[in-house]
C-alpha cells in the first residue's frame, strides 16, 4: 500500500469517526433540547396557569369590592332620602298651627295612658295654645303648665318631679322610624 493510500483509508476511518462522534452529538443534543422544551413547556403552562388563576381571583376581588362600593353608596343614598324626609316631617309638625297642635296634644296623651299629676314644658309659642280647658280635658292625668318654657323644635315634656316623659316631635319621630323607614323604602319603590 503506498503512502497516498495509507494517508487517504486514516483520513476516511477519521471522517467517519468524526461522522459518528458528531451524529452521536447531536442525538444528545436532540435527546437534550426535546428534554428542556418538556420541562420548560411544563413550567410555562404552570405559570400561565397560575397567572389566569391569580388574574380570575384579582377579577372576582374586584367584582366583589364594586358590588360592596355600590351597595354601600345605594345605602347611603336611601339614608340621606330617609332623613330628609323625616326632616321635612319634623319641620311640619314643628309648624302646626294651633288647633292641629291641640289635637296632637290632646292624642298624645290621650294615648299615653299615663295617670297622676304632671308639669308641661313647651315652647312659649305653644304654651299659649295649652289653655286651662285643654290641660283639664285629658282623663286620667293632672297637667299644669310650666313657668319656664324650652324650644324643643315643636312638642312637649312633661314633667314629675326629676321624671321627664319626652313628647317632642323629634323624639317621637325617632321612635317611630324604625317601623316607617321600610314602608317609607317601600312606597319610594327603593327597597331591597
Amino acid at each position: 500500500m503506498s503512502l497516498d493510500a495509507i494517508i487517504a483509508k486514516i483520513n476516511a476511518d477519521a471522517d467517519e469517526r468524526v461522522a459518528k462522534i458528531e451524529a452521536q452529538a447531536q442525538g444528545e443534543i436532540d435527546a437534550f433540547d426535546a428534554d428542556i422544551s418538556k420541562k420548560l413547556g411544563g413550567t410555562v403552562e404552570r405559570i400561565e396557569q397560575r397567572g389566569k388563576d391569580k388574574a380570575a381571583r384579582t377579577e372576582e376581588r374586584l367584582v366583589s369590592l364594586a358590588e360592596l362600593a355600590s351597595r354601600k353608596g345605594l345605602l347611603a343614598a336611601r339614608q340621606q332620602v330617609l332623613d330628609k324626609l323625616f326632616e321635612e316631617a319634623n319641620a311640619e309638625m314643628a309648624a302646626l298651627e294651633k288647633s292641629d297642635y291641640q289635637k296632637a296634644f290632646g292624642s298624645l296623651l290621650s294615648g299615653a295612658g299615663l295617670s297622676g299629676s304632671f308639669e308641661v314644658l313647651t315652647s312659649e309659642r305653644e304654651a299659649k295654645w295649652l289653655t286651662k280647658k285643654l290641660l283639664s280635658s285629658v282623663k286620667g292625668v293632672e297637667l299644669s303648665l310650666s313657668e319656664e318654657n324650652k324650644d324643643f323644635g315643636g312638642g312637649f315634656v312633661l314633667r314629675h318631679g326629676r321624671t321627664e316623659l319626652n313628647f317632642t316631635f323629634s323624639a317621637l319621630a325617632r321612635s317611630v322610624r324604625p317601623e316607617l323607614e321600610r314602608e317609607l323604602l317601600t312606597a319610594l319603590k327603593i327597597a331591597d
